[in-house]
């Protein structure tokens, strides 16, 4: 598959700056802390380069487009930043969570990233001029060194585009989130508008 041009991921950069602004919004109002996302920086690599590059213990929220856009994306958070986003949720002293998340815990985080990806489907709606449709975020915690399920549908070598974006709560979280988007829905995204 050829590479994307440099005005598809400028447009591609735009939709997750635009898109991510608005759940960082929406994760400020959740956790009552002011929450700070830089522009993302945009890289193409396939599923074995991401496993090798970012092994750490994570939650993978993956999100299915169902109206407006048709394809799926993948949200990675570190488990260290999940269980502070949980702890926060649910009243507790952050500096005191180490233990791995409970059930009730993942609950939460889910509900913040439903509620995230809720506030990104609809940025992207008002930038598309259509109306946008998602299925609820689906999470689960993944070591991607060991995980082979991801994507199942791709094989190993089909490249993806990477939108890395530093993510800081004050105080708290300064880290690193990962969304992973497979490039032909990238591609779709980015020629819904660029100019024909």
């Amino acid at each position: 598959m050829k590479e994307l041009t440099s005005m598809e991921k400028d447009t591609i950069a735009e939709v997750g700056n635009i898109s991510l602004g608005a759940a960082a919004t929406a994760l400020a109002l959740i956790l009552d802390r002011e929450v700070d996302i830089t522009t993302p920086n945009l890289n193409l690599l396939n599923l074995d380069q991401i496993r090798s590059h970012y092994p750490i213990p994570c939650l993978a929220v993956e999100v299915d487009y169902t109206a407006g856009l048709e394809g799926s994306n993948l949200l990675l958070i570190k488990e260290a930043d999940a269980n502070i986003i949980a702890a926060l949720m649910m009243g507790d002293d952050p500096a005191t969570k180490t233990d791995p998340l409970n059930d009730l815990e993942l609950s939460a985080v889910q509900e913040a990233m439903n509620q995230m990806m809720g506030a990104m489907s609809t940025s992207m709606s008002e930038l598309f001029m259509r109306p946008i449709e998602i299925t609820p975020p689906q999470l689960e915690r993944i070591n991607l060194a060991e995980e082979k399920i991801i994507f199942s549908d791709f094989d190993p070598g089909d490249q993806f585009v990477l939108v890395e974006f530093s993510l800081q709560v004050k105080d708290l979280i300064d880290s690193i989130m990962i969304q992973v988007v497979p490039v032909q829905f990238a591609r779709e995204m980015a020629a819904y508008l660029l100019p024909e």
